[in-house]
This record gives structure tokens, C-alpha cells and sequence, in this order.
């Protein structure tokens, strides 16, 4: 089982756990998200229901379990109340093993050893944003004894309201 934590912060011991990815095949994973916050974000599971239900996979000796720099998601799952247990494969400490001298993050790895460009958190992020912005309607309210203009979106999917202020002449 190929897993992953997603988290705010590159500090394990600083972040905020908000997600996890499990594979058992190839072609085929699960997000689970558990503490997203954004607008229009789906119901989110509590750490205790995701714990009572991936914990014991996790736990369990028989499934073997793969993950690129296993300690920082380990650490995560820790202090969450998951233990890892059985056989593992880091494969940033395998492809240090193969080549110290080389970048070992998941998309150089990636990228040298399989072919494949991952996709950026940039271009998830950018893409979400365009989603969203497709689906909100927004309205412009002049504030003249400020000089600067109000936007008042309504967004489609949630029918909550955000409010941007811009400068006359500049766009969001």
C-alpha cells in the first residue's frame, strides 16, 4: 500500500495534518481529507473516525507500505495516533542508496526513474482557482471616500460570500 500525509507545513512537528493518499494498486488512490479549509470545501473527516478506520491498516504487519520520506509522514501519523507497523520502503532512501549525488525529492525521482511529470501544487492550486472563479458571480461596489472598490462574490457552490478590496483600476 502506497500512502502519503498532506499537511501545511514541510515541519512535521509545526503542521497541521489536512489529508492523506492510500494506493493498493496501480492507477488507483483515495484522498482522504480530513481538516481542508477553504471556500466550498467538501465535509471533512475528524482525525478519530480516520484513525478508527485507516489506523488499523496501517498497524497491520501483513500490509507492506510505501512512501517517499516515510519518517516525516510517520512522525505526521504519530502524532495523530497512527503507528505504522510491518515492512516499509522509503523510496527517497532508495534513491539516495542508488545515488547519493542526485536530488532525491518525489518529483526528481519521479521524473529520472519512471519518466513521469508529476504535477505541481501550483498548477492544482491554479486550476482550483480558475473551478472557482468559473463558478462565482461577483459584483463591484465603489467605496469613493476610500478611492478603492469592494468585490462581492457569491459563489454558486456555497452560496458564501468573500470580499476583496482593490485598488481603482486593478483587478483581482
Amino acid at each position: 500500500m502506497a500512502l502519503d500525509t498532506e499537511t501545511t507545513s514541510t515541519d512535521p512537528m509545526r503542521r497541521r495534518h489536512v489529508g492523506m493518499s492510500l494506493a493498493t494498486k496501480a492507477g488507483e488512490g483515495f484522498y482522504i481529507p480530513v481538516a481542508h479549509r477553504y471556500l466550498g470545501a467538501p465535509k471533512q473527516l475528524s482525525v478519530e473516525v480516520v484513525r478508527e478506520i485507516v489506523g488499523p491498516l496501517l498497524a497491520d504487519p501483513s500490509v507492506k507500505k510505501v512512501a517517499h520520506h516515510l519518517k516525516y509522514d510517520e512522525i505526521v501519523l504519530r502524532r495523530n495516533g497512527m503507528a505504522i507497523g510491518g515492512d516499509v520502503f522509503d523510496t527517497m532512501i532508495a534513491s539516495y542508496l542508488l545515488d547519493p549525488e542526485t536530488t532525491n525529492g518525489l518529483k526528481d525521482v519521479a521524473r529520472r526513474e519512471l519518466g513521469v511529470t508529476m504535477t505541481t501544487y501550483d498548477q492544482v492550486y491554479e486550476q482550483a482557482t480558475r473551478s472557482q472563479l468559473a463558478s462565482t458571480r461577483c459584483r463591484s461596489i465603489a467605496q469613493p471616500t476610500t478611492r478603492r472598490r469592494t468585490q462581492i462574490c457569491r459563489s454558486r457552490s456555497s452560496n458564501a460570500i468573500r470580499r476583496a478590496s482593490m485598488k481603482r483600476g486593478s483587478a483581482i
